[in-house]
């Protein structure tokens, strides 16, 4: 974090392969809620914000 704090952030990544089984495209999601809890921004604040 910025002020120095160590965090874990959760992630997925999605790859799609070519028919060699070579890696076309790249994709991570994380849990946007899970993110802003880390980052002291309340749950109903950030779903509000998502919903919107």
């Amino acid at each position: 974090m910025k002020d120095g704090r160590e965090t874990t952030n959760d992630v997925v990544g999605v790859f799609d392969l070519d028919e060699a089984g070579r890696i076309v495209s790249w994709r991570e999601y994380c849990d946007g809620l899970d993110c802003a809890g880390l980052l002291g921004i309340n749950d109903k604040a950030m779903r509000s914000i998502m919903c919107a």
